[in-house]
């Protein structure tokens, strides 16, 4: 009786761990969008500097505009105790996050160029940015539906040759 309570009790023990290791792994917040810009050498070209700054800086704005889209479904969801307090934070801990790489982006932007107007710029550039992403996109859908296509095709083509084989037999 007694080991089965303990192996019972080291079970649960573990798949408390696991959970809670997974649910750490979640709140951690995954702003990359500078890691670009850190990579580079302390002696790169302004040029690469600024085109890895300004690609942070759209990704900054197009993050921040999503989350502020989602922000308000959000609190209604959460103020009608739909949605765990959890996610709410997590939701405010970003845009907490997206807010002060602005700063530090802005920060390096004025080291570089000083007086720059970095977010103008990158508020500029990101419809553009968007369009191009949607026509990529529109382009994969239609490479995709072209192969299922085909993909179609051919299966309708090895059933019908199989059947011919079995009926001649």
């Amino acid at each position: 009786m007694l080991p089965v309570i303990i192996i019972i009790f080291s079970s649960l023990i573990l798949v408390f761990s696991i959970l809670r290791r997974k649910s750490v792994d979640t709140c951690k917040s995954n702003s990359t969008n500078l890691d670009a810009y850190y990579g580079l050498k302390e002696n790169a070209n302004n040029v690469l500097k600024t085109k890895a700054l300004l690609e942070a800086a759209i990704a900054n704005l197009k993050q921040r505009e999503d989350n502020y889209s989602k922000k308000y479904i959000i609190q209604q969801m959460y103020n009608q105790r739909l949605l765990s307090p959890k996610i709410w934070d997590n939701l405010r801990t970003l845009i907490k996050d997206l807010e002060y790489e602005q700063l530090v982006i802005e920060a390096e932007a004025e080291l570089i160029k000083p007086g720059w107007n970095i977010f103008g710029d990158a508020s500029k550039m990101l419809p553009h940015q968007k369009k191009r992403e949607e026509k990529m996109d529109k382009e994969n859908r239609t490479r995709e539906n072209s192969f299922l296509l085909k993909k179609k095709e051919t299966l309708e083509n090895q059933l019908m040759t199989k059947l011919m084989e079995a009926s001649l037999k």
